[in-house]
């Protein structure tokens, strides 16, 4: 991403637009935020402990946090899944439906649809929640055959008024309703993945549902991670424990279980799992946020699972935790990917450096060059300090390629790219004394020779 002095306040034309669109995703956040705690407190009506807990680990999750700063449309989806969460939970724990309950549970998941596709399963889910409510909560001579067909209709009429016309065009123009096509043709037609072969890029998945920035470039420091699977491991911890002492009573449990909410929020998010199954089967689809519609009933049932453990500690230990997890994020690891090569001068090139005065391109001249270790192995990251100079106006970004050698010549590794991480390229670069520091990173291959 390239940033220019067009973007320094104050803002105006499509960067004011850019900063008002990260405003309006960072508030979708905020609406997420709120269903999940209001979710919590339909399920957990006596305490609120659970909620708020909940509640932190969704706003402490650096993905989340960095989603929700950027221009998307995930930011909608996930609010949008989170707010039709929530009023199916009001409904299910509604003695009556009305139908202005129906109208704009349907309305919601119109507008779910509209913004990805992901959003019509929001309409299976609630057709099997509505279908749920009637023998769960009412005996089924409380209902007469056309108040229940009814019902359905007050659903699915404005799924029908205010999204109907996208399937139409969707086939029209690309004969799928749901114009998942487009995106396997994008990809250069369906790789017919395996389920096995899903499975080998799920450590990206997993990994991504936490913390990677950027387009997926961008990572934290391992220990971020380690919290985050802490995390996951003590409340799946503290689901076990549950499922043992439930062993004790079964009938009473099974009842309970099938009378509340669970099964369904467990549901959805089976069908989200499914449908991004049956979408990385066809393309690259490895990514953590697309399973973000489902990060309420993942949050519940966290935040449940932490409280069943014995050390009230626990639970607050984590999102303590979790808070550094995003603070790192967001003021060290995104600043610092996405910072500025230095500008010094020429007398501030450190005597180690070795002074090379290469002219590269026509007025773009590599003054110096330095390794910054003395010893390096295999898969390991080797720091360079490149010190770069434009002696006069660029008209066209150069490209660099550069190539880490070991013995007998041998290619370790190899990178080509604009300079400064394609964040600052040489044409907006000052032209005299400057001199651009640009820090580069090359990893020898692990089946070759390194010298030392």
């Amino acid at each position: 991403f390239v940033h220019t002095t067009a973007e320094n306040w104050p803002w105006h034309g499509y960067v004011l637009a850019a900063h008002l669109l990260r405003a309006l995703n960072g508030l979708l956040g905020l609406g997420t935020l709120l269903f999940v705690y209001g979710s919590g407190r339909f399920l957990w009506p006596d305490s609120s402990t659970k909620a708020v807990l909940a509640t932190a680990l969704i706003a402490f999750l650096p993905q989340f946090t960095f989603l929700h700063g950027a221009i998307n449309n995930d930011g909608l989806l996930i609010c949008l899944s989170s707010a039709t969460l929530w009023q199916l939970l009001r409904i299910w724990y509604k003695p009556l439906v009305k139908p202005r309950d129906l109208l704009l549970l349907g309305t919601t998941i119109a507008l779910a649809i509209l913004t990805k596709m992901t959003g019509l399963l929001l309409l299976v889910l609630a057709v099997m929640v509505i279908v749920l409510w009637w023998f769960s909560r009412q005996p089924s001579t409380d209902l007469k055959s056309s108040t229940r067909i009814k019902q359905l209709l007050l659903l699915i009429l404005p799924v029908l008024l205010i999204s109907g016309w996208l399937f139409w065009r969707n086939w029209t123009l690309y004969g799928d309703p749901t114009a998942a096509n487009q995106f396997v043709i994008l990809a250069r037609g369906d790789r017919q993945y395996t389920l096995r072969q899903v499975w080998a890029d799920m450590d990206r998945v997993w990994l991504s549902l936490f913390a990677v920035f950027g387009w997926m470039n961008v990572r934290p420091p391992t220990w971020v991670y380690g919290v985050w699977q802490g995390i996951v491991l003590a409340a799946a911890a503290g689901g076990g424990w549950v499922l043992a002492r439930s062993r004790q009573r079964p009938l009473t449990v099974r009842s309970t279980f099938l009378q509340s909410p669970a099964p369904w929020l467990a549901a959805w998010v089976g069908l989200v799992l499914v449908a991004w199954l049956r979408f990385m089967m066809q393309t690259p689809a490895d990514q953590g946020r697309l399973l973000f519609p489902a990060i309420l009933p993942l949050a519940l049932a966290a935040a449940h699972g932490l409280s069943q453990l014995r050390s009230r500690i626990i639970p607050w230990l984590a999102a303590i935790l979790a808070l550094s997890t995003t603070l790192t994020s967001l003021f060290f690891v995104v600043p610092q990917a996405y910072a500025r090569p230095r500008i010094i001068t020429t007398a501030e090139i450190p005597t180690t450096a070795h002074l090379l005065y290469e002219e590269m391109a026509e007025g773009l001249i590599l003054v110096a060059g330095e390794a910054n270790t003395a010893v390096s192995h295999p898969q390991q990251l080797v720091p360079f300090t490149l010190y770069w100079q434009a002696t006069q106006p660029l008209t066209t970004a150069p490209t660099v390629v550069l190539k880490l050698f070991g013995r007998d010549q041998a290619v370790l590794d190899s990178q080509h790219g604009y300079h400064g991480r394609g964040l600052y390229p040489a044409t907006l670069w000052p032209q005299g004394d400057a001199i651009i520091v640009e820090e580069v990173f090359l990893r020898p291959d692990a089946a070759t020779a390194v010298p030392t």
